[in-house]
């Protein structure tokens, strides 16, 4: 199974298709169907060492918050599960637009009938990757799998990683504060909570950690927050708009005689702040997922590289030039047959 297509008729009846879709999954189960637990609506999915749930408004659905931890119990709000990330709005059982807003979560999704969506995934199930197709030409993203690991760093539970879609509509969607993917431009300590969390082991100089938290931060020395459980977590950089791969390849242009772009891979680095020199370590990569400039290509073109089919969407909108919501060519591109 690879790409999986249809529509919607507002965020539940997206949620239960996309419950049915996991559920079809090797290894994954579906450990909770859409159901209210402390005036919220939440579900929750799992496969192996990863947990992840949702949690939304019951009476005005929007923004959707989006967890994980390292087990589930039934009729438990999420945010509260064992071993939670500490990203996710949790501090108490309300699920008001504003306290979503404020954590990880799918921002903005409204209620209304969504044109479509696009669900990936490899032979294995190793990971679910989303599109979401709001409103004509209006996108969102999130995922969850196990990181493409580089090298033996762990042989257990460790990459397993959990991302949302944080933005907004009134600011440039490309911004810092803004989070897309496994990314690595948040650069402020109060944005801890909005990005990706990975669970990690076995990495040198790693104490009690359990989470590694991905994102920027441009001053390399602030602090990345806790799980729920108090733990520190690692610092984990680069991502699909940070470190050396994005920096070094993400502001090339389209070739523009052949229109050719440049696909980036999405690398995620493990920062070790112990020894007196910091060292930075590839963990690996997003996968099946690239970044990819859309200068010359439209919302859900495909692109065939040799055996490879890849389809394109925008990042939130495809807009030639930057206002509010916009997030200009930055495009993202799935494996539609991996």
């Amino acid at each position: 199974m690879a790409e999986t297509t249809g529509s919607a008729t507002g965020l539940e009846d997206f949620f239960g298709n996309l419950l049915a879709y996991v559920g079809t999954l090797s290894g994954w189960t579906v450990d909770e169907t859409i159901t209210t637990v402390d005036s919220g609506r939440q579900c929750a999915v799992s496969k192996g060492n990863l947990y992840v749930q949702w949690r939304w408004d019951v009476s005005s659905p929007n923004t959707v918050a989006m967890y994980q931890s390292t087990g589930f119990a039934s009729s438990t709000r999420a945010g509260t599960q064992a071993g939670d990330s500490g990203n996710g709005y949790n501090s108490n059982n309300d699920t008001d637009e504003n306290d979503l807003k404020s954590d990880r979560c799918i921002d903005e999704m409204g209620n209304a009938a969504y044109p479509s969506y696009y669900f990936y995934t490899d032979s294995s199930a190793t990971y679910v990757h989303v599109a979401v197709e709001i409103t004509a030409g209006d996108f969102r993203h999130f995922g969850f799998g196990n990181l493409e690991k580089f090298g033996d760093w762990d042989t257990g539970s460790g990459g397993e990683y959990v991302y949302g879609h944080v933005g907004t509509t009134s600011t440039d969607a490309t911004a810092d504060g803004i989070s897309f993917l496994l990314d690595g431009s948040l650069q402020d300590p109060a944005q801890a909570g909005d990005g990706a969390t990975m669970r990690l082991s076995g990495l040198p100089d790693q104490g009690t950690e359990v989470y590694g938290c991905v994102w920027g931060d441009k001053d390399q020395d602030t602090s990345d927050g806790t799980d729920t459980a108090g733990n520190d977590r690692l610092k984990v950089i680069g991502g699909a708009r940070g470190g050396p791969l994005a920096y070094g390849f993400g502001w090339a242009p389209p070739e523009s005689s052949t229109g050719l772009s440049l696909f980036q891979p999405i690398a995620c680095f493990y920062k070790n702040d112990v020894p007196a020199v910091p060292r930075v370590y590839l963990l690996g990569f997003q996968p099946d997922t690239r970044m990819v400039h859309l200068k010359y290509l439209a919302a859900k073109d495909t692109v065939t590289l040799g055996a490879q089919t890849w389809r394109v969407f925008p990042m939130v909108r495809r807009v030639d030039g930057l206002a509010a919501g916009d997030t200009g060519f930055i495009g993202v591109a799935y494996l539609t047959n991996p």
